[in-house]
This record gives structure tokens, C-alpha cells and sequence, in this order.
């Protein structure tokens, strides 16, 4: 879906995943094949967003560690899945906005089991850098009660200030530069 909220271009992507216990890789190598497609910018200036279900686990998930899908960070609960969300985060220089706060495990879980015994966090948002310093809060809430095993994760940007659109930056640089200043 593209929108333009305040003069700010997004592309937002919301995906299902395979789970890890499928059957068949195929399933999950034409995922990510499609995602890959789904998450080109259809704008010079768009702005990338993907968010959803991805069946993915990954310790990272669970703390304060700003996962920008540059930096290596050592992972010491990582399936399948997980190392596939990395390693689309580093393709697409993405990161997992969640990682960015410092929320205990309770705000992050996504996914309970059906005994109620066994919690995960299996949804993510992925964001470029340029859009995470505009994310506030991504958590996973309570708020909206619906028939499903899933948390919703809430993810808050920053409405107070008006966003420059990323040319006006630019060109404020350039007369920077070339006033000398």
C-alpha cells in the first residue's frame, strides 16, 4: 500500500509467513522471493515500512539491542525464519523497530500458545533507519481485543513535528554548501 500522510511518502507492506514448521523451504524461498518485489520503492523518495506475521524467532526480539540490519549482533535463540528476517533486514538495509526500546518481555511477546504457557515474539515491523527516528513506541498491546492467538503491535511515529520531505533536507544541505556556512 502506498500513502502520503504530511507530505511523507510510505510504502507499507504487511506480510504472512510460512511457519518454520512447514514442510517444504519452497514455500518460504517464494515468500521472501515476493517480498522482496513487494518492498521496492515505487518513488525515489518512498519510504519503506513491512509489518506482519513473519513466524520468526530470534533472541534479539527480546531486548534493547537497535537491530538495524547493519550491525551483527550475536543471536542465541535464532530458527529458521529468524535467520531469514535478518538476512532480509540486511539485503534491504532495514531494521526491527521493536529493538530500539527498552520494553520488558511482556510488552514485547506477540504469540501465546493455546495452553497459555508458551509466549513469542513472531510479529515485526521493519523500518528503514530514516524512518525509525520518527517511530516512538512499538509494542505489542492488549488494547484492541480480537478472536486471535496474536497481540497487536502498536507502533507509534512521532505526530508532533511536521516531517521534511527528504528533498527539502537536501536542498537545505546544498545551500549549506554552497554558502559556506
Amino acid at each position: 500500500m502506498n500513502l502520503v500522510i504530511h507530505g511523507f511518502n510510505l510504502r507499507v507492506v504487511n506480510v504472512y509467513s510460512p511457519t518454520d514448521s512447514d514442510d517444504s523451504e519452497n514455500k518460504k524461498d517464494i515468500f521472501y522471493r515476493l517480498l522482496k518485489k513487494a518492498a521496492v520503492k515505487q518513488e525515489k523518495h518512498q519510504k519503506l515500512i513491512v509489518t506482519g506475521d513473519f513466524n520468526a524467532t530470534t533472541s534479539i526480539a527480546y531486548k534493547n539491542c537497535n537491530f538495524d540490519g547493519k550491525t551483527f549482533i550475536p543471536d542465541e535463540k535464532c530458527n529458521g525464519n529468524g535467520s531469514r528476517l535478518k538476512g532480509f533486514c540486511r539485503g534491504s538495509q532495514m531494521g526491527i523497530a521493536s529493538t530500539f526500546f527498552d520494553y520488558p518481555s511482556e510488552d514485547r511477546w506477540t504469540w501465546i500458545s493455546p495452553d497459555k504457557k508458551t509466549k513469542k515474539v513472531l510479529d515485526y515491523t521493519l523500518v528503514q533507519s530514516y524512518v525509525q527516528q520518527y517511530i516512538t513506541e512499538c509494542k505489542a498491546t492488549n488494547e484492541i481485543d480480537f478472536d486471535s492467538d496474536h497481540r497487536m503491535l502498536k507502533k507509534q511515529p512521532c505526530t508532533h513535528q511536521k516531517l521534511e520531505k527528504p528533498e527539502n533536507i537536501l536542498k537545505q544541505t546544498e545551500k549549506l554548501w554552497v554558502n559556506g556556512t
